[in-house]
C-alpha cells in the first residue's frame, strides 16, 4: 500500500505543512500521522499509515493498530499491501523480500524469499501478482494458491529494472499492465511501460505516445482500469513541472496511446469507480469528479481533503482524509463521491492488534511504542495502562513487568528511501 517518491512525502512537501505540523502530533518516525492507502475484504478494513496499519475486524466498530516493526518496515519507507480475496491473508512489500501474514499477527518471508519486490496486485479471480527488481532479474511472478508457491509468469526483463506500478484489468485477469523505470549508470532515465494479456506469461511495451511534459523526476503509475473495459486504462505522472505537479492520463486503446485528462499542482488520489465515473482527490486543490470517462470534471463542493481513495466490492468508497485538519478524521466514506462521512479518527484507536506473547506486536509494539503513540495521537483508550507522560520523549510504555523502555527510530539513508519509497497513491476499485 509510495512514489515519487512517496505518498507519504507529499505532506513533506506541500504549503501546508507548517500548518499540519503545528496542529498534529509527530509519529515515531517525524512525520505527520496520516492515511497512505486503505484495503477491504467483507468486514475487514485496513489503512497502512506513517505510523504503522490501523485496522478493524468487524467493517469499523472496533478499531485496533499494528506498528511498522511487526512487518518489517520503518522511517518513511511505506510499504505495498494487498489483502487476500479467498482468504485473510495479508501481503506486504517489505526491504529485504515481501512478507506474507495469514494469522494477522506474524509476518513471514514468501515463498520468493529476500527477492525484492517492487509492486504487487491481486486480481479479480484471486491471483496474486509480485514484480520482482533486483540483481537476479526483474521478473513478474504469479501465484495461482494465495500466495504458497510462485512460478514465473513472463519472460525475465532487464536487472534492476523497477516496477512502479502493476494493475490487473477487474473484468479480465490475463490483461495485466505494468509501469517502470530502468537507470542505467551514465544514461537518461528510461520509462517502461508493457502489457499482458496471457496472464503475465508474455509482456508487449507500449508506447508513451501522448505523455507530455515529463521532468527528470517523473514516474509514470498505472492509475487504474476500467471495470468492464480492460482496454480502458488510466495513468498517473507525477513531478510533471519538476517539483509536487501531477497529470492523469487516459487510454482507450490498452495502452497504445493516451491523452491527458487533469493535472493539478499536487499529488492526486484517483479512483476508477465499477460503475464508470471518475473521481480524483488532492489534499489542498479541491475534489473533482467525471460521468463520461474523463472528457469533463466537475467539482465536489465541500469534499475533505483526500489523500487516497479506494473502492469496495459493494460500491462504498473509503478515503484517507486530515485528522488532524479540517476533516477530523482518518478515514471517510462515500456512496456516491459527493457526500462524506466520518468513519474513524485515530484518536478513536481502541488498542494495539492483540497478538500472543514473542511476536513482534506484542513484545515491541504494545511494550514499547503503544504509550507514546497513545500521548502523541490524543487516542482516548486504556484498555493498557500507561505511566503518566509516557510517552513525552518518544520514550515507550510499559511492559509486562511495568517497567519503561525508550522507543527504537527505524530510519534509511536518504539515497535508499528515494529509491525504494513507492507508495500507492493511486485508487484501485477492487472486489
Amino acid at each position: 500500500m509510495f512514489e515519487s517518491w512517496s505518498h507519504s512525502l507529499r505532506s513533506l512537501g506541500l504549503a501546508s505543512l507548517g500548518l499540519v505540523l503545528a496542529v498534529a502530533p509527530a509519529s515515531a518516525n517525524g512525520r505527520p500521522p496520516a492515511g497512505l492507502d486503505i484495503r477491504v475484504r467483507s468486514s475487514q478494513i485496513l489503512v497502512s499509515t506513517t505510523f504503522g496499519i490501523v485496522q478493524s475486524q468487524d467493517n469499523g466498530g472496533e478499531w485496533t493498530w499494528m506498528c511498522e516493526a511487526s512487518f518489517g518496515t520503518g522511517g518513511v519507507f511505506d510499504p505495498d499491501f494487498e489483502l487476500s480475496t479467498r482468504s485473510s491473508t495479508i501481503f506486504t512489500t517489505a526491504i529485504e523480500g515481501m512478507l506474507v501474514t495469514r494469522d494477522g499477527c506474524v509476518y513471514q518471508p514468501s515463498a520468493l524469499g529476500e527477492r525484492f519486490i517492487s509492486s504487487i496486485a491481486m486480481a479479480s479471480n484471486g491471483d496474486f501478482f509480485a514484480a520482482a527488481s533486483d540483481g537476479e532479474g526483474s521478473k513478474i511472478y504469479r501465484s495461482t494458491d494465495d500466495g504458497v508457491t510462485f512460478a514465473q509468469a513472463s519472460n525475465a526483463f532487464r536487472n534492476y529494472d523497477t516496477w512502479r506500478g502493476m494493475e490487473v484489468a477487474p473484468s479480465d485477469p490475463s490483461r495485466i499492465y505494468l509501469s517502470g523505470l530502468r537507470v542505467v549508470f551514465g544514461m537518461p532515465k528510461q520509462y517502461l511501460m508493457y502489457r499482458s494479456t496471457d496472464a503475465g506469461k508474455t509482456f508487449t511495451a507500449t508506447p508513451l505516445t501522448g505523455f507530455t511534459g515529463m521532468s527528470a523526476e517523473t514516474v509514470i503509475f498505472i492509475a487504474g482500469v476500467s471495470a468492464t473495459n480492460p482496454d480502458l486504462v488510466f495513468a498517473r505522472l507525477t513531478a510533471v513541472d519538476g517539483t509536487t505537479g501531477e497529470a492523469i492520463y487516459r487510454s482507450s486503446n490498452g495502452g497504445d496511446t493516451w491523452t491527458q485528462i487533469l493535472a493539478k499542482p499536487e499529488p492526486i488520489a484517483f479512483l476508477v469507480r465499477k460503475n464508470g465515473e471518475l473521481i480524483a482527490g488532492t489534499d489542498n486543490s479541491g475534489t473533482v469528479r467525471s460521468v463520461d470517462g474523463g472528457t469533463t470534471f466537475t467539482a465536489v463542493d465541500g469534499a475533505p481533503h483526500l489523500l487516497c481513495l479506494y473502492e469496495d466490492s459493494a460500491a462504498t468508497i473509503y478515503g484517507c482524509t486530515q485528522n488532524y485538519g479540517g476533516d477530523a478524521a482518518a478515514v471517510m466514506t462515500s456512496t456516491d463521491g459527493l457526500t462524506w462521512t466520518k468513519t474513524v479518527r485515530f484518536q478513536d484507536i481502541s488498542a494495539p492488534t492483540s497478538c500472543a506473547a514473542g511476536t513482534t506486536q506484542q513484545d515491541y509494539c504494545v511494550a514499547v511504542e503503544w504509550c507514546g503513540l497513545k500521548e502523541q495521537l490524543g487516542i482516548a483508550s486504556n484498555a493498557i495502562k500507561c505511566a503518566p507522560g509516557s510517552g513525552t520523549d518518544g520514550g515507550g510504555c510499559c511492559d509486562a513487568d511495568g517497567s519503561s523502555s525508550s522507543t527504537a527510530l527505524l530510519g534509511l539513508p536518504l539515497g535508499m528511501l528515494l529509491w525504494f519509497s513507492r507508495r500507492r497513491r493511486s485508487a484501485r476499485a477492487r472486489a
